[in-house]
């Protein structure tokens, strides 16, 4: 559960929260299970926080710092994460549909089973992020940095890799494809050209 005390200083605003995470950088910061639909959390240093099962539909988490964060089990669906720092993090079985994640650090990333469709991820780099067994269906991931991420038996069904980066250490075993536009722009289904 959360800590009220935490959640009391997240209410004080980007500036105070930033300040009182820059004056104790070892505090074990836990917001799990709270309700923070809607927030603005923009800019915010969420870097470690514990979120688990934390309710962050629609929030605004644009430019927001949550390395290493702990995001597992989490509904970020229709949530502004455009510019937000998601390296390292934990966002197994969490949920993004149709999230805006345009140009976001998910290196590295966590997102095993993780529900992406409909997200806008232009631009965003998951490179050697774990995105097996996601649903990345009618996702735009136009100018993604896809090289060595793990896309086992991840659902791609009509997503658009336009311009996306995929290298040869990236994992697509048993992806599921049907009609995708491809990174020269034409539309192909993968899954008779790799079947």
């Amino acid at each position: 559960m959360a800590n009220a005390a935490h959640l009391e200083q997240l209410g004080s605003g980007c500036e105070s929260w930033n300040q009182w995470r820059e004056a104790h950088p070892a505090a074990a910061i836990d917001l799990s299970h709270a309700h923070l639909a809607r927030a603005d959390l923009s800019g915010f240093n969420l870097s470690g926080v514990r979120l688990i099962s934390t309710n962050l539909k629609y929030a605004n988490l644009s430019g927001a710092n949550l390395r290493s964060a702990n995001l597992f089990d989490v509904n970020l669906s229709h949530a502004n994460l455009v510019n937000a720092n998601l390296a390292n993090a934990n966002l197994i079985s969490s949920v993004l549909d149709s999230a805006q994640l345009d140009t976001a650090d998910l290196g590295f990333a966590k997102l095993t089973g993780a529900q992406l469709d409909h997200a806008s991820c232009e631009g965003t780099d998951f490179q050697k992020a774990n995105l097996s067994q996601a649903s990345l269906r009618h996702t735009n991931l136009s100018q993604a940095n896809l090289a060595g991420a793990n896309l086992w038996s991840a659902n791609l069904k009509g997503a658009c890799l336009y311009q996306a980066t995929l290298s040869s250490n990236s994992n697509l075993t048993a992806v599921i494809w049907g009609e995708t536009v491809m990174p020269n722009g034409q539309v192909d289904d993968l899954a008779l050209l790799l079947g």
